[in-house]
């Protein structure tokens, strides 16, 4: 299974991911890039940026049917 296929299922199965999830869990060191391929491949999903402290970091979920951004 590829990187792409595993950060994929993680996400079909309901949970979020950030860069460090992605480096601890699919030593994939380029997860916003992964995204944006799974992305042009048609898949629905959603990023929010988290500040925790100093830092900022996006969060990646897959979009649920029907839900809909009210920003």
């Amino acid at each position: 299974m590829t990187k792409n296929e595993k950060i994929l299922k993680h996400l079909q199965c309901g949970f979020p991911i950030t860069q460090k999830g992605a480096i601890d869990m699919f030593n994939a060191y380029r997860l916003s890039s992964d995204i944006y391929k799974l992305k042009k491949k048609g898949f629905d999903i959603e990023s929010k940026l988290i500040t925790v402290g100093s830092s900022t970091f996006s969060e990646y979920r897959m979009r649920k049917k029907g839900q809909v951004d009210l920003l």
